[in-house]
């Protein structure tokens, strides 16, 4: 089992028990439900789509930084 799918698993299990014991703001909630949805979405990936997806965060991520730097040395 994915490390993903494992957090969205926990994530709505969290949500379930906060929304039936306890009153919490419903923001709280949603962003609760729609990340562990999320998790357990790309957790149910195939190994080939997941690896696409885990190289286009790196890429993503890379790209961000390297803006990120030239915008600091243009200052």
């Amino acid at each position: 089992m994915k490390k993903e799918l494992r957090v969205g698993i926990l994530l709505q299990t969290i949500y379930l028990i906060l929304d039936r014991l306890f009153n919490i703001p419903d923001f709280i909630l949603g962003l609760l439900l729609g990340l562990g949805l999320c998790l357990i979405v790309i957790g149910i990936l195939p190994e080939k789509a997941y690896s696409k997806i885990k190289q286009l965060k790196k890429t993503a991520t890379k790209s961000m930084w390297l803006m990120n730097n030239i915008y600091k040395m243009r200052r």
